[in-house]
């Protein structure tokens, strides 16, 4: 099950560890990560081991293995995690966890939801979800780079570093915007509105990525595509040669 009592920075270094120690058990990493006698975090270890395992990073037999042998890619783990969404019943907790962030966000094209944990239960509601499942949810969302925890709700802006990440994927693009969210981001972050749109989550981060200078948004006329933004960019040239965040 993906709704853990994790917070983010752990479920790193121990996939890390794992990766450069294959075959470690429950008890090594107690001993790797115990820092003060006082008190026990087998659970919190278990609860990461469960979430690696289920996203298919690593493989929980004769001690822990990665799946595969990669440095630690927060672009994979946010592709993993929406990929499940295909793979999971509607009436399973790990539904909820992998559709959250499309359906209560960016379907709706909905920057912000004030308390996240009320509206889950609307959407989700044959689920039952505790509060403390969706601030975990909220945790890993922030952590993982899908936006950031604000009180009981959540803004659904993705990090520059994880666009950054996504956009370094392609060597050059130079064509229309909409095509590019559709082709090289939706298949890793969903920015995909109900409406076929992007997302303005999306729209946002990319924005600040052409002020800063590493990409350059602009406008051309007579495209078949919807144009973004308060300037109705359509039109985006990426030479990953350097892109920054």
């Amino acid at each position: 099950m993906l709704f853990q009592m994790c917070y983010g920075p752990e479920v790193k270094s121990v996939y890390n560890v794992i990766r450069r120690n294959p075959g470690l058990t429950i008890d090594d990493l107690c001993q790797r990560f115990q820092y003060h006698p006082a008190g026990s975090i087998v659970s919190l270890l278990q609860g990461v081991i469960v979430l690696l395992s289920d996203l298919d990073m690593i493989r929980v037999s004769d001690g822990y293995r990665v799946t595969v042998d990669e440095p630690w890619n927060p672009v994979k783990i946010s592709y993993k995690i929406f990929d499940l969404r295909h793979h999971v019943a509607d009436s399973a907790l790990d539904y909820a966890f992998t559709h959250i962030y499309e359906d209560l966000f960016v379907l709706p094209d909905q920057l912000f939801v004030p308390n996240l944990h009320v509206a889950v239960n609307m959407k989700y509601e044959q689920l039952a979800i505790g509060e403390e499942k969706i601030n975990a949810w909220k945790r890993m969302m922030e952590y993982f780079g899908l936006g950031y925890r604000l009180y009981s709700g959540f803004y659904a802006i993705p990090h520059l570093r994880l666009l950054t990440d996504i956009i370094g994927q392609v060597d050059h693009w130079d064509g229309p915007l909409h095509r590019f969210c559709e082709d090289v981001i939706n298949p890793n972050l969903p920015c995909l509105t109900a409406s076929r749109a992007v997302f303005s989550g999306t729209i946002f981060a990319l924005t600040h990525l052409h002020r800063q200078g590493s990409i350059h948004l602009a406008r051309q006329q007579d495209l078949p595509y919807p144009s973004y933004g308060e300037d109705k960019w359509n039109w985006v040239t990426i030479t990953n040669t350097g892109v920054t965040q």
